[in-house]
């Protein structure tokens, strides 16, 4: 048999391509977050996702108040629970015990309150501060540790699933 300079690199070329086939090793450091998205991500804030491709990425980043289950329902996520008054005036979030920040810092009322008062603040320029266009001014409060309650200008039934959004992340 003779050897084919044809054969050989195309030999050569099939060997190349099948160790690029192998398994890669695992990744090792849990706290790195890698995401492919082709869109230019220019921030992680939450109140900067001016596009799908950020609320995309901040949705994978961030847990807020509540989210939305399978089916469309609004549900539980950083808040334990929930209660509004008869009116719908007035919604009380209980935040769950095990909510920690990447640093393990436990989650509070005080660091929701900051969060969402953030969409409102001039200084920030969010595009997301309509998602509390129904909520009082001075309308966010943290009753304790572990309790916000958000007061209404009037009842506004979509308030619960606005929460659910990027912006209330």
């Amino acid at each position: 048999m003779k050897n084919n300079p044809k054969s050989l690199r195309f030999a050569t070329w099939c060997a190349i391509f099948l160790a690029g086939c192998t398994a890669s090793t695992p990744l090792e450091d849990p706290r790195v977050f890698r995401y492919n998205e082709s869109a230019a991500i220019t921030s992680l804030d939450p109140a900067a996702a001016r596009s799908l491709e950020h609320m995309w990425v901040v949705d994978q980043l961030y847990d807020g108040l509540v989210e939305l289950g399978p089916d469309l329902t609004v549900l539980p996520c950083l808040a334990a629970s929930w209660t509004f008054d008869e009116e719908r005036l007035a919604y009380q979030f209980r935040l769950r015990k095990d909510a920690v920040f990447t640093t393990g810092r436990p989650v509070q009322a005080d660091d929701v309150v900051y969060s969402l008062e953030r969409l409102r603040d001039p200084k920030v320029v969010s595009s997301g501060g309509w998602i509390l266009d129904a909520v009082r001014p001075l309308g966010i409060v943290a009753l304790n540790d572990s309790t916000v309650e958000v007061r209404l200008r009037e009842a506004y039934p979509p308030f619960l699933g606005l929460l659910t959004t990027a912006y209330g992340s």
